[in-house]
């Protein structure tokens, strides 16, 4: 989400929980959240201590179908 805000739900569908999460803010440098929730195994939650617009990338190995 590129909103200013202080928590993102990110919504991934990898079927995965515990994924390599990467945050970046507008001007495309990764950050250090606060905090990283790994919600289940489709959704997660990033944490920042002041509301920013950032861009979650989620990445995960899909289960075998």
């Amino acid at each position: 989400t590129g909103s200013p805000d202080g928590t993102h739900t990110v919504t991934h569908n990898i079927g995965q929980q515990y994924c390599n999460v990467t945050v970046i803010d507008t001007n495309d440098e990764v950050i250090i959240p606060d905090a990283i929730t790994y919600d289940n195994a489709n959704q997660l939650t990033v944490t920042l201590s002041q509301a920013l617009g950032i861009r979650v990338v989620v990445m995960g190995v899909a289960p075998a179908a």
